[in-house]
C-alpha cells in the first residue's frame, strides 16, 4: 500500500492511499486509489512519481468540487 498522508503542525489534514493491483517491479503498474480511481504508473519512475500523481488526482478532483459550488451546484 502506498499512504500519502499531508500533516500540517504534527495534525493529519487528509490521507490518501493506492493499492497496487497489477503489476511488478521493473513494469508498467496498475493502482486503484481510495476512492476508486484506477491509475497508471511505471514502477522505475519512482514513488515520487506516483506521490504527484495521486496528488493531481485529488487536486482536479477537489477543484472541480470548488467549481460545482460556485455555480451553486451541490
Amino acid at each position: 500500500m502506498f499512504i500519502i498522508s499531508l500533516r500540517v503542525n504534527f495534525d493529519e489534514v487528509v490521507c490518501y492511499t493506492a493499492v497496487r493491483i497489477k503489476g511488478e517491479p521493473h513494469k508498467p503498474c496498475t493502482y486503484r486509489l481510495g476512492d476508486g480511481t484506477i491509475i497508471r504508473h511505471h514502477y522505475d519512475d519512482g514513488a515520487e512519481a506516483l506521490a504527484i500523481k495521486i496528488l493531481q488526482h485529488y487536486q482536479k478532483k477537489l477543484k472541480g468540487a470548488r467549481n460545482d459550488r460556485k455555480k451553486g451546484k451541490k
